[in-house]
């Protein structure tokens, strides 16, 4: 929210909304929200970890698209 509205980054907000979105999308969730049934419970640091992994492969592929 305070990248959107604070300082109007809507392009980053939209790629972390979406890698969230990835990681939430895969199974993963954390004890709190883990509704049952879940595929993989993770800690907050490795939910951390992936959605990190996930922007750096979302600005991978926008930065792909400029190089061609």
């Amino acid at each position: 929210m305070m990248l959107r509205y604070t300082w109007h980054l809507e392009q980053e907000a939209d790629e972390i909304e979406e890698a969230i979105r990835v990681v939430l999308k895969a199974g993963y969730r954390t004890p709190d929200i883990d509704g049952g049934g879940v595929r993989y419970i993770a800690t907050t640091s490795e939910i951390g970890q992936l959605v990190c992994e996930a922007i750096a492969e979302i600005a991978d592929m926008r930065h792909a698209y400029h190089a061609v």
